[in-house]
This record gives C-alpha cells, sequence and structure tokens, in this order.
C-alpha cells in the first residue's frame, strides 16, 4: 500500500516522465484500495498555485474534481494523531505538509511514494526508483 507525496501525484496524473515506470505500474496494479492521497496534499496544491510556483492549467477545483473522481486513489484525511506524531519527530525537515505525510505512513504502516531524499533518509518506507 502506497501514500503518494504531493509531487508523485502530480507527476502520475500529468502522465510526467519523472515518475519511474515501476512505480506508474505499481499504482496501476494496486488500484483504489491501496493508493492512497492526503487531503492536506490539496492544500500545498492550491497554495503553490497560487504563489505561482505551480501551473495546474486548469482550475483548483476542477483539477482536485479530476483526481478525486478519476477512480485511481483514496483520499485520506490527517488526524489528530498525525499531527501528534509529526511534531514529535526528531526531524530537521521544516515542511509541515511533508512531517504529516511521514506521519500518516507511519501511522498506517503505508510506503511513501516521495523523491524527496530528506524524506527517504527519514521514513525508511519512502519508494521512488
Amino acid at each position: 500500500m502506497i501514500l503518494l507525496d504531493t509531487h508523485a501525484l502530480l507527476f502520475w496524473i500529468k502522465e510526467d516522465p519523472i515518475l519511474p515506470k515501476k512505480r506508474i505500474a505499481d499504482l496501476e496494479k494496486f488500484g483504489r484500495d491501496k493508493v492512497f492521497f492526503c487531503s492536506l496534499s490539496f492544500w500545498e496544491i492550491y497554495i503553490k498555485e497560487k504563489k505561482g510556483k505551480l501551473i495546474l492549467g486548469e482550475s483548483s477545483e476542477s483539477f482536485t474534481k479530476k483526481v478525486v473522481g478519476s477512480g485511481k486513489i483514496t483520499i485520506v484525511d490527517s488526524s489528530w494523531k498525525d499531527f501528534l506524531l509529526a511534531s514529535q519527530f526528531s526531524w530537521n525537515h521544516s515542511d509541515p505538509v511533508d512531517r504529516t505525510l511521514v506521519a500518516i505512513a507511519k501511522n498506517k504502516n503505508l510506503h511513501l511514494l516521495s523523491k524527496d531524499s530528506e524524506i527517504k533518509k527519514f521514513y525508511k518506507k519512502t519508494i521512488w526508483n
């Protein structure tokens, strides 16, 4: 079972070749019941788009409806347990979304699909290649 980092979802939805073919095959094979995306990551997308750091090519609402309606993923919400664990990490990574995604992955015993090298160092169940 896999939790997608924000960029992993964007690469997958946009069919960006940066996402390794092996991981695309995994995501397709696993299907909705084993591929997860955190609702908090939508917020990260909206913030980056508003700041001009991300261009979706469509409205945030349209993008979100497309992702949610794709049937390829299950959306999970973060809980107080995830925030509590994220706040207890002895890890210098300051991005609150990344910290929360790692906490969710730990709490749910999921692999985390991310190319972030700092996450890979901290969370051993991070996959990319």
